[in-house]
């Protein structure tokens, strides 16, 4: 064993503080990334070490010009900064990185648990983020924050001509943050909402060409209503429901998209079959991935789904993941959807998802799968893009 290697932890941040401090200024973030660089232990050391890591004026100033990407993790645990008053220091950090707002292009102010001494800069004045791309907003709850700090929040946001994709982490996220729906191209809600919550920003964010749904937890949509909203650019859709996603299905319009993927908990919702056979109808949209985890449809549901989907589709994946005591998810791949995948098995006509090129079964084939079935299946697929 190396001598090195046994050096305490103390020494050894003594070691890298002197080195940092007596290096010349020009050669100071070269001697941080060596000791980063050189193994996992010293690694581990330098970035819990504060005293490295005090000259963020020096990075700014030696980044020059070049565009930002900026990541503010507040950790509530002060012990870790030996001594060095927080609430101060992530102030500090704040109002520094201000002076730099015309270079942000990427920012992430993850903000749990906030110490509510922890100040904001008290206005952006007029400064604005012209560069500002991607925003992504964590704290435990949003609206509980002091209305100084949503008012600066929703303020830079708003100040971002440019900015496209929002994520947004925390109970109240919609009612405390004023939010540029129009302008967004992405964004990702990870806070409990109603189907109506999600409905309202589709129809808000109409520029979306990807939009996923953490928690979809209340079905308030009235089932009577005609209203219906056309999302004219959305791609890409991620749902984590943990209600029937029926009436968010029946007041949609999607004709550009080509990815859905469904999530779901060990305690799967009902799933409206006809609702979102009648989505897929009238959007007339060409579905290219489809992901249940885990699938809420029975065998049969998932082949009708399949014939719906099959002529576009290239990545399909049904995932059940590990059952539990509970859970409602069962196996939902039998031979017959096999089969039906299966080039060469029945006529070219009824071969389901003549494209596909990405499968993946997890913890979804049935137990009465016919031997050699599944392998079968795949072989014929690779013969046909192979043309043996």
């Amino acid at each position: 064993m190396s001598i090195v290697t046994e050096i305490p932890t103390e020494v050894l941040e003594q070691i890298f503080v002197h080195s940092v401090n007596t290096a010349p200024p020009s050669v100071r973030a070269r001697h941080l990334c060596d000791i980063t660089a050189t193994c996992q232990r010293w690694r581990g050391v330098a970035i819990a070490l504060p005293e490295l890591w005090s000259s963020i004026r020096t990075w700014l100033t030696r980044s020059k010009n070049h565009l930002l990407s900026l990541a503010l993790i507040y950790n509530d645990e002060p012990q870790a900064f030996h001594g060095t008053p927080l609430p101060q220091s992530v102030t500090d950090f704040l109002d520094l990185f201000v002076l730099h707002i015309h270079r942000w292009k990427h920012l992430t102010l993850e903000l749990r648990d906030l110490n509510p001494l922890v100040e904001f800069p008290l206005t952006l004045s007029d400064l604005s983020a012209p560069l500002l791309a991607s925003v992504i907003i964590g704290s435990t709850f949003l609206s509980l924050l002091s209305s100084d700090r949503r008012l600066w929040l929703s303020s830079l946001i708003n100040r971002a001509p440019v900015l496209k994709r929002l994520t947004v982490r925390g109970y109240g996220a919609l009612t405390a943050l004023t939010i540029p729906w129009s302008q967004l191209a992405y964004i990702r809600i990870e806070q409990a909402l109603s189907d109506t919550e999600a409905i309202t920003i589709l129809a808000l964010a109409k520029g979306l060409t990807e939009a996923q749904f953490a928690n979809i937890n209340t079905a308030t949509l009235s089932m009577e209503s005609s209203t219906v909203v056309v999302a004219d650019h959305l791609s890409t859709l991620h749902l984590l429901p943990v209600v029937s996603l029926g009436r968010l299905f029946r007041r949609l319009v999607l004709p550009k998209l080509e990815c859905l993927s469904i999530s779901h908990g060990p305690k799967l919702p009902p799933w409206d079959q006809e609702e979102f056979k009648s989505l897929i109808s009238r959007s007339f949209c060409s579905i290219k991935t489809f992901v249940l985890q885990p699938s809420p449809l029975t065998s049969s549901e998932l082949l009708e789904c399949l014939e719906l989907i099959s002529p576009s589709l290239i990545d399909l994946a049904i995932v059940v993941g590990k059952l539990v005591p509970g859970s409602n998810a069962t196996e939902k791949v039998t031979s017959e959807i096999i089969h039906r995948l299966t080039n060469g098995s029945t006529s070219s006509v009824d071969v389901l998802c003549p494209h596909l090129k990405r499968i993946t079964f997890e913890r979804c084939l049935h137990p009465d799968l016919e031997d050699g079935l599944l392998s079968n299946m795949v072989e014929s697929r690779w013969k046909q893009r192979w043309a043996i």
